[in-house]
């Protein structure tokens, strides 16, 4: 179901939204699912560097690989404006071995949200 609207959604539009809601819930948020949704948020205000770019790309890969299993990952890229959002590549196969892609956008501040900026493959 889109969680906007209350539509139905399936297929690689479901797949999507499952990932923005992953990568958009700090872990330790979800009451009764403690352990879901990612990491990232633990670095909220690290310096942006190649660093913690790394650390960012550990936590969403384990956090998608963990909560969504209709997808193999083949590359995830994270990249970090000044502006303090990041951006999140994720490109998988999904089990139907569908291509799948799309960029993520973190917000910069505690909270952030979590939307898509590209197109699916």
């Amino acid at each position: 179901m889109n969680n906007t609207s209350g539509k139905k959604l399936s297929g690689l539009e479901h797949l999507n939204q499952s990932i923005a809601d992953i990568l958009s819930t700090p872990r330790g948020t979800r009451v009764m699912r403690r352990n879901y949704g990612a990491a990232v948020f633990d670095f909220i205000d690290a310096p942006g560097n190649p660093f913690n770019a790394q650390r960012i790309i550990a936590a969403s890969a384990d956090a998608i690989a963990r909560w969504e299993p209709r997808l193999r990952l083949t590359r995830i890229q994270s990249s970090i404006a000044f502006n303090g959002r990041g951006q999140i590549l994720v490109e998988g196969e999904t089990t139907e071995g569908i291509k799948f892609s799309d960029v993520f956008v973190l917000g910069g501040s505690v909270g952030g949200s979590v939307g898509t900026a590209g197109g699916l493959a």
